[in-house]
């Protein structure tokens, strides 16, 4: 929670908050038919090492049977990636065959994030790899999908908000409401903290504000013996 005080610059475990509470409301709406997967952060941590180990990993932890699901349902892909103290969306379109890069911080045409595309890609072949022969025409591949880099994505105003805004895209929210003049950077923090404390898929939402609320008396108290 730390990290999104003002002026901080985004942990990766705040981007897999989210990731979760969407992959939650989506297999709900879709009835665990999820045709929109949102890919935590460990995709791309593990997708710089060898395809094979994230096989493991991914076997392991789970992660899926959680995060994915049918490739056959499946239309879009959201993977947050980092190429070094900055977040940017991969957004996997698998009907269309096509990967968009959203940058919020673009340096001219190109992306910092595009170097790292091509391994979450070969990550994706490797870990569908089954359900790709049986559900896909033969010689259909993630790794030969056409990328681009739009150029209409907002620019985040200043060096640290870039986590808020891949949060945003991956939101779907309106992209209007990151353009400068609209976008707030303390008020989407302070969005995103109640949005993990509110959430129902919050298990310690009670234990929250049980310590919210003696915070709040001991402050209260102090008050009260300052001014006698």
């Amino acid at each position: 929670m730390l990290c999104l005080k003002p002026g901080c610059w985004l942990e990766g475990e705040v981007i897999n908050v989210i990731m979760e509470f969407l992959t939650d409301c989506e297999r709900i709406a879709t009835r665990n038919k999820a045709q929109t997967w949102y890919l935590n952060t460990r995709m791309n941590s593990e997708a710089m090492g060898n395809p094979l180990d994230v096989k493991d990993f991914i076997r392991r932890h789970r992660y899926q049977s959680f995060f994915m699901g049918p490739l056959v349902h499946c239309c879009k892909i959201y993977v947050p990636i980092n190429p070094g103290k900055h977040w940017i969306v991969m957004l996997v379109g698998v009907d269309d065959e096509v990967v968009e890069i959203w940058d919020s911080y673009l340096y001219g045409a190109k992306s910092t994030g595009e170097d790292l595309v091509y391994d979450v890609l070969t990550v994706l072949d490797a870990v569908l790899k089954d359900e790709i022969a049986s559900t896909k025409p033969s010689g259909w591949s993630f790794s030969k999908f056409s990328i681009r880099t739009p150029q209409n994505v907002p620019q985040q105003p200043n060096l640290y908000d870039c986590g808020v805004f891949a949060i945003n895209i991956m939101e779907s929210r309106d992209i209007l409401e990151l353009t400068l003049g609209k976008f707030h950077s303390e008020d989407e923090r302070a969005r995103l903290v109640l949005k993990m404390v509110m959430s129902k898929f919050n298990r310690k939402q009670n234990t929250l504000f049980a310590s919210a609320r003696r915070h709040h008396e001991m402050r209260s108290g102090n008050r009260i013996c300052n001014r006698a």
